[in-house]
């Protein structure tokens, strides 16, 4: 019983692979072009780069109590008006894909609420979190150096990508975590 079990949750596994990735490739691509192409179009100088090298890394040493308390929200609707439930369905491990699993594996279930199940999610929202924390300010020193150099459509084109790529999976992890633990 325990090798069947453990060959569906391998068979489960690969199928997660296989439904996100081309997902998290196309919102990357997404998302990075713009500041690739203008990056490579509008050099900056090494020193620009060596401070955004740093500054990026930053975010990894937040803590979850600090990343707990940049939540503007204390409750799901709010999270809910602001659109949050649309990008929670694009995005990976979404309702999209967990729709798709369901065709496949009719018993998934994105998460077993017990105490292991749900601790491993949150962590997971946490690490996301400053994921897109860290590419929030490489999008954002990115705009700041744009407007300095007077390229205002690059700072628009800049700021519309943080806004998919990093604001609000951002604003997603803080629903996540409020619908888990709704009152910390």
């Amino acid at each position: 019983m325990a090798l069947h079990r453990n060959n569906d949750l391998s068979k489960i596994n690969r199928m997660l692979i296989f439904y996100n990735l081309p997902l998290n490739i196309f919102w990357t691509i997404l998302a990075i072009m713009p500041i690739s192409l203008f990056i490579v179009f509008n050099p900056p100088d090494i020193k620009w780069l060596i401070f955004l090298s740093i500054i990026f890394i930053l975010p990894v040493f937040l803590t979850n109590s600090f990343l707990d308390k940049l939540n503007f929200a204390n409750t799901t609707k709010t999270y809910e008006k602001m659109g949050v439930l649309f990008i929670q369905k694009i995005t990976q491990n979404g309702d999209i894909i967990n729709k798709l699993m369901r065709k496949k594996f009719p018993s998934y279930k994105t998460l077993d609420y017990n105490k292991a199940s749900i601790d491993k999610l949150l962590k997971q929202t946490y690490s996301f979190e400053r994921y897109h924390i860290m590419m929030f300010v490489i999008f954002g020193l990115t705009f700041i150096f744009a407007l300095s150099k007077g390229f205002f459509g690059w700072t628009i084109v800049i700021s519309l990508s943080n806004l998919i790529y990093n604001i609000y999976p951002i604003l997603l992890q803080h629903y996540i975590r409020l619908k888990l633990v709704p009152r910390r």
